[in-house]
């Protein structure tokens, strides 16, 4: 019994740190949305990556021209095989005016990914140990209409 409340206990826990963090991620990605600059940008690269499989994945590296006339260059956020972008290809950029090296590809995996995934992971987590809290209750009240 120590183990199953050890287990919905940690398993709810990780659920809601995590859906937290997402609620967070989520803010600042809407808030950095709201004030950012749009500026026309170009893959100059992509750099390989070995992942946990031993795979690899594709991050792309942007060059873009800020309104100050500043020729800023950055590795995105993410990395993915096959690689979302090829290389001379144009995106759309978004960036802070005030610190440019602050810059995101202009698109929903690039700026919505990490919120969803870590949300999804964290509402499986918090659902499990939910329902492994609740079970017992829903299983009282049945048996306590059964005896009536």
């Amino acid at each position: 019994m120590r183990t199953l409340t050890v287990f919905k206990f940690a398993f709810t826990g990780v659920g809601l740190v995590a859906l937290a963090v997402a609620i967070i991620w989520a803010v600042r990605t809407s808030a950095f949305i709201a004030d950012a600059t749009t500026a026309q940008g170009t893959v100059i690269d992509l750099l390989a990556s070995r992942s946990s499989d031993n795979s690899t994945t594709w991050r792309p590296v942007v060059r873009f021209a800020a309104a100050d006339g500043r020729t800023v260059q950055f590795e995105a956020g993410f990395s993915s095989n096959p690689p979302m972008y090829s290389r001379g290809e144009n995106l759309e950029v978004l960036y802070s005016a005030t610190n440019p090296q602050k810059a995101s590809i202009k698109g929903f995996a690039s700026l919505w990914g990490g919120p969803l995934i870590v949300g999804g992971i964290g509402a499986v987590f918090f659902a499990i140990g939910a329902a492994v809290s609740l079970v017992p209750v829903f299983r009282a009240r049945r048996d306590e209409r059964l005896r009536a």
